[in-house]
């Protein structure tokens, strides 16, 4: 089916509701809850029949929010959005997102697109791709009430919120020599991350800071190697001047890197992954990592737009530090 040629019809199919609902839910009806207006939302956009709903965002007094964000598969992305989503309801706002994949064209139709359409606000994800603040503005209307997250070179006219990624990693790697970390190796699986980039900046002067040893080798992306991911891993466990601790970008390839140093019955290798998600819900051993603490960051965001939303605008910028939740398992390989 061609994205131009989406009706209601097809949104009520495939949300298994009436035509009637899906109507009522893009006009804003004032009967139609919060919920169902943002699932009703949702599948228009992943549909694409976004271009067809300029009834909700021309509302006088909108209540919609728009949060524009590079991936929802990513952890920490996935965490933001959903508790982006919850504080938006609770001040009963509703929530459109939009997945751009880091796609610089999307963005900028994206941008065109709100720019014509009458919205409460913006909320957007910067990413190692981002225009500069004058491309931004080009986009949207000079009074929209915008925030922007980990960017700290777009906060000049509009607030902005950063995560202070040195200190993270830094937090990160003394755990590790405190533990008796000689040689460190750095696993992402995300390049185009606003905090992983950073991270990567940081992360051969930070060892050489502190004294341990790293080097570029040992810095590598997942999705560069592709299809021979799971084997340089197997190279990095089995060689004998293997290294005796690993960063990863993610929960998955911490569980990963402890499957294969159980198979191979390596030596212990320390873990820290950068990220917690819903797979510690199973019986997994439990490991070390950084609470980017997504859920004060929303609250935060959406806090400062509600504020630009009723005319008591002031720029502000402020710095979150995250935490660093200690799991004994993850230092017993």
């Amino acid at each position: 089916m061609k994205k131009n040629n989406i009706r209601i019809k097809d949104l009520a199919e495939k949300l298994n509701t009436s035509a009637s609902t899906v109507s009522r839910a893009l006009n804003d009806h004032p009967k139609i809850s919060h919920q169902t207006k943002q699932k009703v939302l949702d599948m228009a956009i992943q549909m694409g029949y976004m271009p067809n709903i300029p009834s909700l965002m021309a509302q006088k007094d909108s209540k919609l929010i728009v949060l524009l964000i590079p991936n929802t598969s990513d952890a920490y992305y996935r965490a933001l959005e959903e508790s982006i989503r919850l504080f938006c309801i609770k001040n009963s706002f509703v929530l459109f997102v939009a997945e751009t994949h880091y796609d610089l064209e999307q963005e900028q139709v994206l941008f065109q697109q709100i720019a014509q359409m009458k919205i409460a606000g913006l909320i957007y994800l910067a990413h190692k791709n981002t225009p500069k603040l004058n491309e931004l503005q080009k986009y949207t209307k000079h009074d929209l009430p915008i925030v922007i997250l980990h960017d700290n070179h777009l906060k000049e006219d509009i607030s902005s919120l950063i995560l202070d990624v040195y200190q993270a990693l830094y937090k990160a790697l003394e755990h590790l020599k405190s533990n008796g970390a000689k040689k460190i190796a750095f696993l992402i699986d995300d390049d185009q991350h606003p905090i992983y980039i950073e991270m990567k900046e940081h992360f051969l002067s930070l060892t050489h800071k502190l004294e341990v040893v790293s080097d570029k080798s040992l810095v590598f992306c997942v999705k560069h190697l592709g299809e021979n991911c799971s084997s340089h891993l197997d190279q990095l466990i089995q060689n004998k001047d293997q290294v005796d601790a690993v960063i990863t970008s993610s929960m998955k390839w911490a569980y990963l890197l402890q499957q294969k140093m159980e198979r191979f019955s390596a030596e212990k290798i320390l873990l820290v992954s950068l990220n917690k998600d819903d797979s510690e819900l199973f019986a997994r051993p439990k490991i070390t990592y950084l609470n980017f603490q997504a859920q004060k960051i929303a609250e935060e965001v959406v806090r400062l737009l509600i504020k630009q939303i009723n005319q008591d605008f002031r720029v502000e910028s402020k710095v979150f530090f995250s935490q660093l939740i200690t799991k004994s398992s993850s230092l017993q390989i």
